[in-house]
């Protein structure tokens, strides 16, 4: 036996089906048409990546804004890093010389490490550490774009165990929110 409903409006299906929303009337093509325009949205959005320009934290006006203008005039383009080595004093002392070595190789890299001559006592506060100061002389994209991968892949190179590199910079922040920013997009 069936139960009718006591509902004020009687039953909700309708013959005509005119109060049925128009996702269920007709959905292969809403499908169809969800997935064209899924499709034409991912074809605009190929090489996205490559065309994004890293972030600025520079605002104009500023005194910071006047202090890089006057560093960029008097000394070109800057992509500085601060790399960090731990590890056992003996490891240290072999592959920092080493990874020093790759790293000038470059005409376009001024390093400042420990292993230097002068006051460089600072940069090795400890036998277990040492501070390499890397700068690349090229410009903010360039340094975002293909210095980041190159030095993370001469230190997957020339560090290894005991020995851990940890580098930082602005390049290789903005990098990582570049990245984690296209990711997000990708997900969503």
């Amino acid at each position: 036996m069936r139960r009718r409903s006591r509902g004020r409006g009687g039953s909700t299906r309708s013959k005509e089906g005119a109060r049925h929303p128009l996702l269920l009337r007709y959905p292969r093509r809403v499908l169809a048409v969800a997935f064209v325009v899924l499709a034409v949205l991912g074809i605009l959005g190929l090489g996205v990546n490559s065309k994004l320009q890293p972030t600025s934290l520079n605002i104009a006006g500023t005194p910071s804004s006047t202090a890089n203008a006057m560093l960029t005039s008097s000394f070109g383009n800057s992509a500085p890093f601060a790399i960090l080595l731990r590890g056992p004093a003996a490891a240290l002392n072999k592959q920092g010389p080493a990874l020093i070595r790759d790293l000038r190789r470059d005409p376009k890299v001024t390093t400042l490490s420990p292993w230097d001559r002068g006051s460089v006592a600072r940069l090795r506060p400890s036998p277990n550490k040492a501070l390499i100061l890397v700068d690349f002389h090229v410009g903010i994209n360039q340094a975002v774009n293909e210095i980041v991968p190159k030095l993370n892949g001469i230190l997957e190179e020339d560090v290894h165990p005991p020995v851990r590199a940890t580098q930082s910079g602005f390049a290789s922040i903005s990098r990582a929110l570049q990245t984690e920013s296209i990711s997000a997009s990708e997900r969503g």
